[in-house]
């Protein structure tokens, strides 16, 4: 039998996709997100019910939350983004536009992780898991979008060691650079995308497709902050020995855009372990 899935921001880029590798595994699947007509494209093509839902506020988490059902085996919080990119005008000038735009990373990549565990925590079955996406970018949180992310990824080592004797797991994942999903909003240039390219172990943009990956070909840019594991999910795993140092004539850590390292687990791997 079919597990039964939420996940967050699941519309477009990688939310759709991973929305589609659980459908593909005859998951039940419910996708959130704030366009609804996207939203109910995305289900539609995929076979997944929509509910709109903008993650930050709490009334309509609760209302989606209500509209769910019962049982719940997988919560996915893919819903978020770099606001920064959204955002209109270039550096923030004062205290108040700063004050604004940390604000709004924080809610867009915590805040609406933080809100929607809660309000769905209590229809998690034993077994169950909290996947948090979060970003390689954490590492060099010298951004509000890094701050944020690795603000979700220490609050996810408190939710681990909470969910734990219930029977859950909670784990992150972050992804470094991964092509085709719209992140950037179309302020990626080209000499950019070089650089973050350029700055994974394998020298390749990480990819979204929902097919399983062939046996013995590359995984994509993407490291797990904690092993996906029942109940102990609070410590990050030891990277191989030529993981540590990242090779000479690599790029230097870029505090955006979610380019960095690779992991040999790949996302597909997580997602099956849940």
């Amino acid at each position: 039998m079919g597990r039964f899935v939420l996940v967050t921001g699941g519309g477009s880029g990688l939310g759709r996709a991973v929305a589609a590798r659980f459908r593909d595994g005859g998951d039940t699947v419910v996708i959130t997100g704030r366009n609804a007509d996207r939203l109910a494209s995305t289900a539609s093509e995929i076979g997944a019910r929509p509910i709109t839902c903008d993650a930050t506020h709490p009334e309509q988490v609760a209302r989606m939350a209500a509209e769910l059902g019962p049982d719940l085996d997988v919560l996915v919080n893919m819903a978020g983004g770099n606001t920064d990119f959204t955002r209109p005008g270039g550096q923030q000038q004062d205290l108040e536009q700063v004050a604004t735009a940390w604000r709004a990373n924080l809610d867009a990549n915590l805040l609406s992780a933080v809100l929607t565990t809660t309000a769905v925590l209590g229809r998690l079955r034993a077994g169950g898991s909290i996947i948090n996406v979060g970003s390689i970018g954490a590492e060099y949180a010298s951004t509000s979008y890094g701050a944020a992310k690795a603000a979700l990824a220490a609050w996810n080592a408190g939710l681990s060691a909470e969910v734990g004797p219930r029977g859950l797991n909670a784990n992150v994942i972050s992804p470094g650079y991964i092509a085709g999903t719209g992140f950037f909003h179309g302020k990626l240039t080209e000499q950019r995308r070089g650089v973050l390219v350029g700055a994974t172990d394998d020298g390749r943009a990480g990819s979204r497709a929902t097919s399983p990956r062939p046996h013995g070909s590359s995984p994509p840019a993407a490291r797990a902050t904690s092993r996906a594991k029942p109940c102990t999910s609070t410590e990050a795993p030891t990277p191989p020995d030529d993981d540590r140092v990242r090779p000479a004539g690599h790029a230097p850590p870029d505090p955006i855009g979610d380019g960095f390292g690779q992991h040999p687990r790949h996302l597909d791997n997580l997602l099956s372990d849940s």
